[in-house]
């Protein structure tokens, strides 16, 4: 700092002679010092200025010398001018200026891009220098770390990246193939560039690299490159059909952590890929799997991994079949003291039960009172799954008589009162499943399942909480769970002697819900129950009083299909029997919608059928004073109090 008002030769020299300590290396230094050696850069001898970055490079190591180099003006201007010095050691330290500059800096990224110094880092990868092309890549990665910003990501791939990156894989120096893989994996996490990457060959890049290297952390970040590259589908494709399942699988099984885990990430992508699911077959890899699950020889944390991606596999139809002949092993492992184990291999016989040979087979083996017991579990997870299960084992008629004798209903009306939006939609649809049989529906409402299922209209089911929401009453409600319940009860209302406890227990206002969801089937089975019940007369006062009769008259405009329509006319044309009915329709407008209606004529949705019935139910709404529409009504009383 002195010898910038004195002897700038002295300086210089000095500056030429100067090394940092370890000590230095470790804490930071008061800015004006940085911000004198940073001037230095400026120095008119090419010599300082090599020596300065590579002094700054080692300073920029620690985090406050780096915010502190960062604010000094002129500093990335600098350094640029460097990386186009004729001299490779100039460009090397430059390089690594500018690398450890930017390390967890987004405002020094930022700088550096904004500034056009990206393109000349990019052309050091061509370099025959391995030290610069190491701190080239190094730096390329730092700026890469925020490639999720269009203006630099933009930068990067248009000055040409990827095609050196690709190439440095190949490097014979393992530090620079971990950081062009870093480079790679910090451009995917931007899913544009995901399906470019996959094209530019560096799908085939990282697999070749992955199997050559012998350094496990090269392999572990190639894998978590690819990670993120087969989230693009074709991507995925692409490195099953070139043989990474296997050579995943294999790595799995190794005893670093790190790289396992990585390999069992990676496996659990293209586990979730639907059009890969085949190709884990066709490889033998899913086979594999299950002798992994069966072996003794594997650690208890490899299994545990493989048995989670056999719980994904099993969607697939192929891959269910060939789980099958290992469903003792299966139900062995459902009853497992590990959470893990229960929880995965719940899921691979709850998968399997959704074919109905299987779910006989299953039933027959004595599965059921297992997930009856998981359905009690504390363990949401494993309440959901196990009540999945029971939900799938349900629908073959020949097993609904026997769940319910095995004692499946208390629990899953239980579930209705669940604080778990998951656990309770997975119970209600395997009460539905059930209700198909009329002992069933008796035994669900003498255990009291009626009651809790009705109670269901008034219940705030939260959606899963987030992590950035602090209140679940911040989230909207998850109606599918009404939904359902309302078309359990629908199920009911064909029973006569339901009806009356259903009527009594406002089970009207849970109907609602299907009238005004926006979904034509629901709309179906609600116009449905709400005849179930008005067949009663003494129920038609109820239906007046319930509200749902708004949603019905929405419904003569609102359906989609001509078929609901018609049944909301006919129904409405019997309600109106009822004057109770029939002044809520007047006071809901349901004449005047009518009318209009007709003056429309035919639609698609509206067939002449339609149209004839509402004119019959305008005729009916407008035949007496008590069926007037709100003008008449009040003509009339204007007239009654003239004559009084």
């Amino acid at each position: 700092r002195q010898g910038t008002i004195g002897n700038m030769e002295a300086l210089n020299e000095a500056l030429l002679k100067l090394n940092i300590n370890e000590e230095t290396k470790k804490e930071p230094l008061p800015a004006k010092d940085l911000e004198a050696l940073a001037n230095s850069l400026s120095s008119p001898d090419i010599a300082v200025q090599s020596k300065v970055a590579e002094l700054i490079g080692e300073l920029a190591r620690v985090k406050k010398n780096r915010k502190r180099l960062g604010r000094v003006s002129g500093i990335v201007k600098n350094l640029h001018q460097l990386l186009r010095d004729p001299s490779v050691t100039t460009r090397k330290w430059a390089a690594r200026a500018l690398g450890n500059l930017s390390y967890e800096n987004s405002k020094m990224i930022t700088k550096i891009v904004q500034l056009g110094v990206a393109p000349d880092l990019i052309a050091q990868l061509h370099s025959d220098d391995v030290e610069l092309k190491r701190n080239a890549t190094g730096a390329v990665a730092n700026l890469a770390s925020q490639a999720q910003e269009d203006s630099i990501n933009t930068a990067l791939i248009g000055a040409g990246v990827l095609v050196p990156v690709i190439e440095l894989l190949k490097s014979d120096n393992d530090t620079i193939q971990y950081l062009a893989a870093r480079v790679l994996l910090n451009l995917a996490d931007n899913e544009s560039n995901q399906a470019t990457i996959g094209k530019a060959g560096g799908i085939t890049a990282l697999l070749s690299m992955l199997q050559d290297s012998e350094f496990q952390n090269v392999q572990t970040e190639a894998i978590a490159a690819l990670s993120f590259l087969a989230e693009y589908g074709p991507n995925a494709i692409d490195l099953a059909k070139n043989g990474a399942l296997s050579v995943l699988l294999n790595y799995l099984k190794d005893d670093d952590a790190d790289l396992s885990k990585a390999s069992y990430d990676l496996l659990l992508v293209l586990a979730k890929k639907e059009d890969v699911l085949p190709l884990f077959l066709s490889t033998g890899v899913a086979q594999e799997i299950l002798t992994i699950i069966q072996s003794h020889d594997d650690a208890m944390a490899v299994k545990t991994m493989v048995l989670n991606i056999l719980a994904h596999l099993t969607i697939n139809e192929d891959i269910m079949l060939v789980t099958y002949p290992h469903l003792k092993m299966l139900l062995e492992l459902v009853k497992s003291p590990l959470p893990d184990s229960r929880y995965n291999a719940a899921i691979v016989l709850a998968n399997m039960a959704r074919n109905d040979t299987h779910s006989l087979a299953l039933m027959e083996a004595g599965c059921v009172p297992t997930f009856i017991e998981l359905m009690g579990a504390e363990d949401a997870r494993i309440q959901h799954v196990a009540t999945g299960a029971i939900r799938n084992l349900s629908i073959p008629v020949q097993n609904k008589r026997k769940m319910v004798e095995l004692g499946a209903l208390p629990y899953l009306i239980k579930l209705l009162s669940s604080q778990n939006a998951h656990v309770m939609f997975a119970g209600i649809g395997a009460v539905k499943s059930l209700m198909s049989l009329r002992e069933n529906r008796d035994s669900f409402v003498a255990e009291g399942g009626l009651t809790k299922l009705i109670a269901l209209k008034d219940a705030i089911i939260i959606t899963a909480p987030s992590d950035d929401e602090e209140k679940d009453e911040a989230k909207p409600k998850d109606r599918r769970v009404q939904y359902e319940a309302a078309r359990v009860l629908a199920i009911l209302t064909e029973d006569d002697d339901k009806q009356d406890k259903i009527v009594q227990d406002d089970g009207l206002g849970l109907v609602n819900f299907l009238l005004e969801s926006t979904f034509d089937i629901l709309h179906s089975e609600g116009t449905r129950a709400v005849h179930n019940l008005s067949l009663t007369p003494a129920h038609r006062t109820a239906v007046a009083a319930s509200g749902v009769l708004d949603p019905l008259v929405t419904l003569v405009t609102r359906a989609e299909t001509a078929k609901v329509k018609s049944a909301v006319l006919a129904l409405l044309t019997s309600l109106a029997a009822d004057e109770h009915c029939k002044k809520a329709m007047v006071d809901a407008g349901l004449g005047d919608i009518l009318e209009a209606l007709v003056s429309k004529g035919e639609t698609e949705t509206t067939p002449n059928e339609a149209i004839e019935a509402s004119r019959q139910l305008v005729a009916l709404l407008r035949s007496n004073n008590s069926g007037a529409t709100q003008s008449e009504s009040a003509e009339s009383s204007d007239k009654g109090k003239e004559k009084a």
